[in-house]
């Protein structure tokens, strides 16, 4: 299925130069303004040559203004029109409402912008790895923490940083058996973008779980994991990201589980119980 060019719009978005988030705010302001006009109006409206809004179709995917005019009409209803605006209410039935809804909207285009490819590249990678490292900071840290529980009980051997002191520790930890997963919304953690540039240099594989295609890490990933969220409405995304990132990284492990045949809860149990007795050993032994 063809992508909502509102959604890849989106997730471009803090890439873009000046002139590029011109025609950005354009398009996602007032989509209907583009479907019914032509190149040269749409260029005199927003002030820019006609030549930038082609590139500008060019950089998204289209061969052109006219094939991105086509998929636009496709998908005419703007992003935001699913959203009440949390600021605007003020009882708690409204803020929850609010909440849950933009929750299930940010899931639902998540649904439709992910790419199911990447992500069993991604699954199967895990499972056939000998040593599993993951990475990410401040809020996805806790997300990275998440991801390292739910696995866990698959018997890999994992490694996760949340500071940049432990992902300084990871380059020097890197060699051909390891992939690394780097969780970062923006995509411009500057520490993971280093392990990431590492790992790079050494041909270590690495995964990247980012809001946002247009940035550092994803272009430097080798599988790029990327979830569908506004940059348009920090307070709004602030809580939708981390939903959607939990729901992603659930499927991750969820499939890992499966293509290494721990599907059980009487297998996950034993797993765990060998894990926590090779733990009293080693403690045993201190």
């Amino acid at each position: 299925m063809e992508k909502n060019p509102l959604l890849v719009i989106e997730s471009m978005y803090g890439g873009f130069h000046r002139v590029e988030k011109k025609i950005a705010d354009c398009i996602l302001s007032n989509s209907s303004l583009i479907i019914k006009n032509n190149v040269k109006m749409i260029s005199s409206h927003v002030n820019v040559s006609e030549s930038s809004i082609i590139r500008f179709c060019q950089l998204l995917g289209y061969r052109g203004f006219s094939d991105f005019k086509v998929a636009l009409a496709h998908h005419s209803k703007k992003l935001d029109d699913e959203f009440f605006q949390i600021e605007s209410l003020d009882s708690a039935e409204a803020i929850t409402k609010a909440t849950l809804l933009n929750n299930m909207n940010a899931l639902k285009n998540t649904l439709d912008f992910i790419n199911y490819d990447e992500l069993e590249k991604a699954a199967k990678l895990i499972a056939q790895s000998k040593k599993v490292f993951i990475a990410g900071s401040g809020n996805s840290g806790f997300m990275v923490k998440m991801f390292y529980s739910r696995i866990l009980t698959t018997g890999l051997n994992l490694v996760y940083a949340t500071d940049s002191y432990a992902m300084k520790q990871m380059q020097f930890l890197l060699d051909e058996e390891t992939v690394i997963i780097g969780i970062s919304q923006s995509g411009k953690t500057a520490e993971l973008i280093e392990l990431f540039e590492t790992a790079s240099q050494k041909s270590v594989p690495t995964i990247a779980l980012t809001a946002s295609t247009n940035n550092k890490l994803t272009s430097l990933a080798n599988i790029q994991l990327v979830t569908a969220l506004s940059n348009s409405n920090y307070i709004r995304n602030y809580y939708a990201s981390e939903v959607v990132v939990k729901s992603i990284l659930d499927s991750l492990a969820t499939y890992i589980n499966i293509l290494l045949d721990i599907e059980s809860i009487d297998q996950l149990n034993t797993i765990a119980q060998d894990i926590f007795l090779e733990a009293m050993a080693v403690m045993k032994n201190k």
